[in-house]
């Protein structure tokens, strides 16, 4: 079963320290037009994006309507919880995990402190993607990093890994997963700094983008299940 991809560049929205408490990592524009299959994900974890979805949801709508019942204790605490479902979907995604693991190392080497050792949970995480020509060219950029690092050329290891995350293909779901954190994140501030309407506004727009991928992660999952089922007859 293969995804429909979205034919647009995909914008890979690293949030802003700022809103997460973490330091502030720079927006990032990916050009793509391949995404992982998704069964690189699986059907346990597509079914969990849908079902943790569904609780997303109606965490957004606890918080709308305790804004408008002017308890903002109330709201502050239901948006964060929906922040956290949505930290926990977005890594079920095997491409954002690696992205996530390059981006450390890629601290590191900047940094001038970068191992070899430390490529080691990018290369499992590599491993653990079943179709392995999909993430073929990022290995070898990682591959070449270690090179580097081996030689003491930090410098150009990060160049390398650079490379090696504009070659990652996202899955289809990965965007709005993405775009839903930004606007809780965006509303969580908002709500700590006092400032409600704004604040329900953009939970409002993450409601919509919940809604777009929990209907991909269903129509994957039913689109998995008419593929088991349509075998041939005993």
């Amino acid at each position: 079963m293969k995804s429909t991809p979205f034919r647009a560049a995909l914008l890979f929205c690293l949030v802003s320290g700022l809103l997460v408490g973490a330091p502030a990592l720079a927006l990032e524009e990916v050009e793509t037009e391949d995404f992982l299959d998704m069964n690189s994900v699986g059907r346990v974890q597509i079914q969990a994006v849908s079902r943790e979805g569904t609780e997303i949801l109606a965490r957004i709508a606890a918080a709308r309507a305790a804004i408008k019942a002017n308890k903002l204790h109330k709201a502050r605490f239901e948006a964060a919880k929906a922040r956290t479902l949505l930290q926990d979907v977005r890594y079920k995604s095997p491409a954002v995990r690696l992205q996530d693991k390059i981006e450390r190392v890629l601290g590191l080497a900047r940094g001038g402190k970068a191992t070899k050792n430390d490529l080691q949970p990018i290369f499992a995480e590599l491993d653990a993607v079943k179709n392995v020509e999909e993430l073929a060219d990022v290995r070898e950029q990682v591959e070449v990093a270690r090179g580097h690092i081996v030689k003491g050329s930090q410098d150009e290891a990060a160049e390398a890994l650079v490379l090696a995350t504009s070659h990652i293909s996202f899955l289809e779901i990965d965007l709005p997963i993405q775009e839903t954190l930004s606007r809780v994140n965006r509303a969580v501030f908002q709500l700590r700094h006092q400032n409600p309407l704004a604040a329900s506004a953009s939970l409002g727009e993450a409601a919509s983008h919940v809604e777009t991928f929990v209907a991909i992660a269903s129509r994957s999952s039913i689109e998995e299940m008419g593929e088991v089922g349509s075998g041939p007859p005993q």
